[in-house]
């Protein structure tokens, strides 16, 4: 009964090994990259790649644990290629500034929408119309007109949580 647990160890140990296949990478009469696993469809140039397991790809220390980095996580900075277009400071801040007066724009006729929305649901709350005699259907109109005060409501945290984030 001992040697059960050891062989299913040893089995799962096996197959995790077995999962890792070489994969190839060749460029057809085309043009076209193309990968695969299979060396016997290999035509004349073809190079094998490099993949790494999930295991190998994890960081070996979790930020935040030794307190440096304080939990947050840097970008890898990779230099741009030679090549590259870049944008200079001036136009950069003419970018930002504009984006900043959509955000606000957009802010102000979200925070308008909420409060019509607000003010349609108060008024419909305690009024029953003539074609609502059955008291679930004035529920479901309340219903829709407190949806709408929170998809607006929720459309102002983002907008505010995006401005904020632009500093």
């Amino acid at each position: 009964m001992r040697t059960l647990p050891a062989l299913l160890l040893l089995c799962c140990l096996t197959a995790s090994s077995l999962a890792l296949a070489d994969i190839y990478k060749y460029v057809d009469e085309q043009g076209n990259v193309n990968y695969t696993n299979i060396p016997n469809r290999l035509p004349g140039k073809a190079e094998r790649v490099v993949v790494e397991s999930p295991a190998q790809q994890m960081p070996s220390t979790v930020p935040g644990t030794d307190g440096s980095n304080s939990g947050k996580v840097r970008a890898a900075s990779t230099p741009s290629p030679a090549g590259f277009p870049k944008v200079d400071g001036s136009t950069q801040r003419k970018r930002d500034d504009a984006r900043r007066q959509i955000l606000d724009t957009e802010l102000q006729n979200e925070l308008k929408s909420l409060e019509q929305a607000r003010q349609a649901l108060a008024d419909g709350k305690d009024v029953r119309l003539g074609n609502e005699r059955n008291y679930q259907k004035t529920l479901d109109r309340v219903k829709e007109l407190q949806d709408a005060v929170d998809t607006h409501q929720a459309n102002v945290d983002a907008l505010q949580k995006e401005i904020a984030n632009q500093h």
